[in-house]
């Protein structure tokens, strides 16, 4: 499993060629983690709620200007937020670009390797790989080409 890279791709050689080839096949690193996650929630879910604060802050307009009433005093708006611990599967990886597929198998090496971070559900352990793929194919910087076809 893996990308063909149809971009025009030249690396730090001065080497040029499209159609080069990219998968993860040097290293993944996965933990499980626990992660703290700030939801927004109504005061009513606050109340009691020992994980629950409170956050007030000058309203603002769409142009970023501070807001008035109609005594011009600034508006104040109240927010609730809570802080909610969960379990995730912190994800760092060796994402490694060949010459061609060729190269890949015959376990030459890569011409660039780009290193993934990726945090997911415990739920998707599963589909890591898919997450993955997924995240280089639509994260420009974390690898940097767009016309690219995947090789199953």
């Amino acid at each position: 499993m893996g990308i063909i890279v149809n971009n025009d791709f030249t690396d730090d050689r001065g080497y040029s060629s499209s159609g080069t080839y990219a998968s993860f096949s040097k290293q993944i690193v996965f933990e499980k983690v626990n992660e703290t996650l700030t939801n927004s929630i109504t005061a009513e879910d606050a109340s009691g709620n020992t994980n629950a604060y409170v956050k007030q802050e000058y309203m603002r307009d769409a142009s970023g200007n501070l807001t008035t009433d109609a005594s011009d005093n600034y508006i104040i708006e109240t927010n609730y937020f809570e802080d909610v611990t969960v379990q995730r599967y912190r994800i760092v990886s060796i994402f490694s670009q060949y010459k061609d597929r060729d190269a890949r198998v015959a376990g030459r090496e890569p011409l660039k390797s780009y290193k993934v971070r990726l945090s997911i559900e415990l739920s998707d352990f599963s589909k890591m790989f898919e997450l993955l793929y997924n995240k280089v194919k639509t994260d420009n910087n974390v690898f940097p080409f767009d016309d690219l076809t995947d090789d199953l």
